[in-house]
């Protein structure tokens, strides 16, 4: 038996079901098993369904990256087998962004997250902050603008920072601009500056940065297209500058 089979048949372990399914049936390969099985799982963690078999598939997992560590066939049935259409099940539903985070065991939470960050870029390793990315693609410059300070950061591919640069993520979704009395009243209509990003194939897309939400936060109303929401630009800039 090949390694990626102990794997899925140790995986369907819990399930009669899963094993006709997933292990047994070798009409399609492991990939595409595996993955099938994870969305499964996926749903009905989320409709409440076959429990006590989802909490032994996951002592399972973590048994398996414990054995598997450093193996890159193993790991890689793993992370892009099944962990990334898991992610993706979650990322483009309604469903709750720590559906199967809160399931994982240690080494499977950390996989986790270096399969998201490795695709996402620095500092993003869970769904919800997948999920509240700004601008994606492949970003070739971003220029800044604040108050007086401009500068700009060129990343090329031969950049060493280039896979390394930290996506801007939104704190909170506001609303959509419907009265230009909003941009008044967020500080929006005067920016206090503006960020924005130059990625390949695409409009370059920018930023403009509003008031503090309050005296004491440093989290700003920013828009980015036709919607309003939160950053903190501050956890931001100091991200680019211990990157840079």
């Amino acid at each position: 038996m090949t390694k990626e089979k102990r794997i899925l048949s140790k995986l369907c372990a819990p399930s009669l079901e899963w094993q006709k399914r997933y292990a047994d049936n070798e009409y399609y390969g492991e990939y595409i098993r595996i993955a099938d099985l994870g969305r499964e799982v996926v749903y009905d963690i989320a409709k409440g369904r076959n429990l006590k078999l989802i909490k032994t598939f996951f002592v399972g997992l973590e048994e398996i990256l414990v054995e598997y560590e450093g193996d890159i066939a193993a790991t890689s049935l793993i992370g892009a087998g099944l962990f990334e259409a898991m992610q993706a099940a979650i990322y483009h539903s309604a469903l709750p962004t720590n559906l199967i985070e809160k399931h994982l065991g240690k080494k499977g939470l950390l996989f986790w997250g270096d399969i998201i960050e490795g695709w996402c870029g620095k500092g993003v390793r869970t769904v919800d902050a997948w999920k509240r990315i700004l601008v994606s693609g492949m970003i070739e410059k971003v220029l800044i603008e604040l108050a007086n300070v401009r500068f700009e950061i060129h990343l090329t591919p031969s950049s060493s920072f280039m896979q390394t640069f930290p996506p801007l993520l939104f704190e909170q979704k506001m609303e959509k601009i419907t009265e230009k009395s909003l941009l008044t009243e967020r500080g929006i209509a005067t920016p206090f500056g503006r960020i924005i990003f130059f990625t390949a194939n695409k409009p370059q897309k920018e930023i403009l940065i509003g008031n503090k939400i309050s005296e004491t936060e440093t989290i700003r109303f920013a828009v980015c297209g036709e919607e309003i929401f939160t950053i903190n630009l501050e956890k931001y800039l100091s991200l680019i500058l211990n990157t840079v």
